[in-house]
């Protein structure tokens, strides 16, 4: 019997592997998970279905800090859509396609549901940016704001949109 398990720290990473009762170091490799980039996570996704839409990750369950725009050109529901904003991402436009992330969350996935929420009025981003506390003016174009998203990767998203994405928990966001 063989058993593979992979140990991430903010430090190192290191996989163990169990053959025959004896545990084997098999590498020492510096990454960081908060440290992954959109497109190291999105080179990682396998071909395992999580769901008829949502594809397993290397990175699955990992948590993952990025910086982001609202995207004004995608709809908005049940979470948010971001621009993603990285080394390899820059001078984003928020109201063209861009490279995105889905931010949700299951505390506030019922937001619209009338009997939970009563004061419905139909703004996912409001709603989730007053629900996680961030400072922004609606008076102003918000959406242009950088924001970084501390979330947990539930795998990619290929059901989305016409390709496929990271799907993330949120933890946080800030401004």
């Amino acid at each position: 019997m063989t058993k593979t398990v992979k140990y991430i720290t903010t430090s190192f990473i290191v996989l163990l592997v169990l053959t025959g009762g004896a545990w084997l170091y098999l590498s020492k490799t510096k990454i960081s998970s908060k440290n992954l980039s959109y497109n190291q996570v999105m080179q990682s996704r396998r071909e395992i279905y999580k769901s008829p839409d949502l594809y397993s990750s290397g990175y699955e369950g990992q948590i993952i800090k990025w910086q982001g725009k609202i995207s004004a050109y995608y709809s908005q529901i049940t979470g948010i859509k971001f621009c993603v904003v990285d080394n390899d991402h820059q001078n984003i436009n928020i109201d063209e396609p861009c490279d995105w992330f889905w931010a949700t969350s299951v505390d506030t996935m019922n937001a619209n549901d009338l009997s939970v929420n009563p004061k419905w009025d139909g703004k996912w981003v409001n709603y989730i940016l007053n629900y996680y506390k961030v400072d922004f003016d609606e008076s102003k174009r918000f959406y242009d704001d950088t924001y970084t998203i501390e979330g947990k990767l539930n795998g990619i998203d290929c059901g989305v949109d016409d390709k496929c994405l990271p799907d993330v928990e949120i933890i946080s966001i800030r401004k």
